[in-house]
């Protein structure tokens, strides 16, 4: 997450990449449902809160980076762009 996105026209390249990439991860996660990665022993909650970063005249502020330097909490990380943080919490046991 956070990487910006500089283009909205994309090449027969980047549509492979992409298919690659996507490949790779789905094959990851179904190894890990076979492998029994995932424990479900017992319910959980975890959630993630999103936020924007505005300005005085409540526009989005391009200033997560900053934001997340004096934040300084592992817990905190870039969204999917220069204006959107997300807070998380770790996964509790019901």
């Amino acid at each position: 997450m956070g990487d910006e996105i500089k283009s909205s026209e994309f090449s027969l390249a980047d549509f492979n990449r992409f298919e690659t990439a996507l490949q790779k991860e789905t094959e990851l996660l179904r190894r890990w449902f076979d492998d029994a990665t995932f424990e479900n022993n017992h319910a959980v909650l975890g959630y993630e809160l999103e936020a924007w970063c505005m300005d005085t005249d409540c526009h989005p502020a391009p200033r997560n980076e900053e934001f997340l330097d004096a934040f300084a909490n592992p817990m905190v990380g870039e969204e999917l762009a220069r204006f959107n943080v997300e807070f998380n919490a770790p996964p509790e046991k019901l």
